[in-house]
């Protein structure tokens, strides 16, 4: 009856032989979706899928699901970052993409911006988007020594956060020209 109440409050949802919570209150995942989007991927689990690929965008989402799958002995074969329990991790190298992504935008910035980068970095705390982040950077600052990294926060991979950080960064000198962004649902 417990779960029933809370699920009449929009608070979980009910799975075949428990529950799983639409809303996280701790953390950085509070109303985002990414846990409604895990619920869908449990059930898909409890109906029994013959492998899974995760990809951990939200680690409280990723850990149910990863739990629900080991629990079900569907194979996870683990995307971008290592996840405890996968079969196998198929990425690419975070550092050297960020390299080659920095090195187009200090090119760019030189031929279309006046050789003036001032840069706002918006990042998420994972493996794999700090890998990047500090690629970025170095390859920017390669092509570009000039440039500028105005601010380096954490948008917590999240449109919201990382959409107000980016506009409150805009709205205040200096004058920000480029923003990088990465994983942000």
């Amino acid at each position: 009856r417990d779960l029933d109440y809370l699920a009449s409050k929009n608070l979980l949802h009910r799975t075949r032989g428990g529950a799983v919570a639409l809303r996280v209150v701790h953390g950085n995942e509070q109303g985002n979706g990414t846990l409604r989007e895990a619920v869908r991927s449990y059930q898909a689990i409890t109906d029994r899928v013959d492998a899974l690929i995760l990809t951990p965008s939200s680690p409280k989402a990723a850990r149910l699901i990863r739990d629900r799958a080991l629990q079900s002995g569907v194979p996870i074969v683990a995307e971008a970052q290592p996840i405890e329990g996968a079969v196998a991790l198929v990425t690419l190298d975070n550092f050297l993409a960020g390299v080659e992504l920095g090195r187009w935008t200090g090119t760019y910035a030189r031929e279309h911006l006046g050789g003036v980068a001032r840069v706002l970095v918006v990042t998420a705390s994972f493996e794999n988007t700090e890998a990047r982040t500090r690629g970025f950077v170095r390859g920017l600052t390669e092509t570009l020594p000039t440039a500028e990294i105005v601010a380096n926060v954490n948008g917590y991979g999240l449109y919201n956060a990382s959409h107000e950080i980016a506009a409150d960064a805009l709205a205040t000198p200096p004058e920000t020209n480029i923003i990088f962004g990465i994983n942000h649902a």
